[in-house]
């Protein structure tokens, strides 16, 4: 039997700027694990683990410095993963901000040994690959993906992944709202993308390949933002979609992914604080639930 071992990261260590055309720095999001794995979640489980890991406060942080203790607490959080999760445990990551999903796949390429092993899916309204450079906010829950993907422009976060995953092992679900940037090099890349029109108006083949893709790699490594939903379904989240998926169509991908024996993975971007009715709690918990 596999027992889930979940991590609350409490973190908004990645939004260290007020984030493009926001009015706060998402405050409150730090706390979202907290909310997600309350008690009633957890008692559904028979058996489960959970460890806690605190990330520092970024406001204030001088950029150099900040770069230094960004580099120095993913590495942290990395070693913590690895140092709590046992033999027979699912490594389960909640946040926090996306950033700590770095972390996550950092412990899992540190356990399998080779990125190139890893497949990984990206559930999100936003491609989060930009460059640091090139971010109109600067703030990395926006670039988490890129250094683990491509050489980095800032050499501390690049320093991190040394074993680069293979661009053509990632996969992106949503219906995208990119920098140029992250369109240039998406596109370039030819990485993979199923947008809300493809799953509805060609659901059959979309599903179809999505099984070919995920059993291509022995390690499937699944990234879930709460923004990936539509905001009518998911508001409570730092940059709620205009035109996000709807419930049953990310269902339907994850009763594919279950079936994967190798799986790890992360839910990030609930903000307690901007959900008045528990609406967006308890369809992070629906998704948590479902795919373990």
């Amino acid at each position: 039997m596999i027992i889930p071992h979940f991590f609350k990261a409490r973190s908004r260590f990645g939004i260290a700027y007020k984030p493009f055309n926001q009015t706060d720095n998402n405050f409150g999001v730090e706390k979202g694990a907290d909310e997600i794995l309350d008690s009633r979640f957890l008692e559904k489980f028979e058996h489960y683990k959970i460890s806690s890991f605190d990330f520092p406060n970024p406001d204030g942080a001088l950029r150099d410095a900040y770069f230094d203790l960004f580099r120095n607490n993913i590495l942290d959080f990395k070693n913590f993963i690895n140092g709590e999760l046992k033999d027979g445990e699912m490594q389960i990551v909640v946040g926090g901000d996306h950033i700590v999903s770095l972390s996550s796949v950092l412990a899992v390429i540190d356990r399998i040994g080779e990125a190139s092993r890893l497949g990984y899916i990206h559930f999100d309204s936003h491609g989060d690959i930009n460059k640091f450079y090139e971010s109109p906010s600067n703030n990395f829950h926006g670039m988490y993906l890129r250094p683990l993907f491509d050489k980095f422009d800032v050499e501390q976060i690049d320093g991190l992944v040394p074993n680069k995953i293979p661009v053509e092992n990632l996969l992106i679900v949503g219906n995208l709202e990119l920098d140029p940037g992250e369109k240039k090099f998406i596109e370039e890349s030819n990485i993979k993308i199923i947008s809300r029109l493809s799953l509805t108006n060609s659901k059959k083949q979309t599903l179809k390949e999505f099984e070919k893709f995920i059993n291509t790699f022995e390690h499937l490594h699944v990234s879930f933002d709460g923004d990936v939903l539509d905001k009518s379904i998911f508001p409570a989240t730092g940059i709620p979609s205009e035109n996000g998926f709807r419930l049953e169509e990310i269902m339907s991908l994850i009763k594919i992914i279950k079936t994967h024996n190798s799986l790890t993975i992360d839910f990030a971007e609930y903000n307690p604080q901007k959900d008045i009715d528990e609406k967006s709690k308890k369809i992070a918990q629906e998704i948590l639930f479902a795919i373990i």
